[in-house]
């Protein structure tokens, strides 16, 4: 199964059988970013179970087994685009208001895998100040960063409405601008991993850094 195949048999999936069951399409590939991206990647049983609106709603073993293997194959593409420092927004993902839309959900999704995954981000924060301390403080406003601009996309109303609550009204007009500058804190958010990954001790799937020139 290559990575288009495993895209179309997820939205087969979100839009048949498993409708109500499973979140959106694009909630899932957020999550999948998500867990991709961890310090730690949690064990498989751990984090599928996650991208089910409730745990044991599957009617059959057979699509539990179909599921798992279609998030198993996108996870370890997206593994593979990091590697390949090849980290872009999915297709249609464009700025929007509306809470269904395809970025909406993406970053629904992916914050919803960091909150699942928070205490394994702390763990590591925790293994890098044992060893390098100095640059952390910087390195945890740069993740603060990176999760404000994934809060604020997933949910625009919220975030002109607190924006109106402070009168930050020029925020509100350059909203769609500093959109375009997602990407670049994605790749930041995969970097922070990336970085803290090398202090961890026995990793069982460890993202490979790239080389700095």
């Amino acid at each position: 199964m290559n990575e288009a195949e495993a895209l179309n048999e997820l939205e087969r999936l979100c839009e048949g059988e498993l409708k109500g069951i499973i979140e959106d399409a694009y909630f899932v590939r957020g999550l999948i970013f998500g867990v991709s991206s961890a310090p730690e990647i949690p064990m498989p049983e751990q984090w599928l179970v996650w991208a089910l609106k409730a745990r044991g709603q599957l009617a059959s073993t057979e699509q539990a087994d179909t599921l798992s293997h279609v998030l198993m194959s996108l996870l370890q593409f997206q593994l593979q685009h990091m590697r390949d420092e090849t980290i872009v927004l999915p297709p249609h993902c464009d700025y929007a208001e509306d809470l269904h839309a395809p970025a909406c959900q993406f970053l629904a999704g992916l914050l919803s895998a960091h909150a699942q995954l928070e205490g394994v981000w702390q763990h590591a924060w925790q293994c890098k100040a044992k060893k390098q301390p100095d640059d952390l403080p910087e390195m945890k406003r740069d993740l603060t960063h990176c999760l404000k601009m994934f809060s604020t996309f997933a949910n625009v109303p919220l975030a002109k409405q607190q924006a109106q609550r402070v009168g930050n009204d020029g925020l509100i007009e350059k909203l769609p601008v500093i959109f375009q500058s997602l990407p670049q804190a994605m790749t930041k958010y995969v970097a922070l991993s990336g970085d803290l990954v090398s202090y961890l001790p026995n990793q069982f799937e460890t993202f490979v850094q790239p080389a700095h020139e």
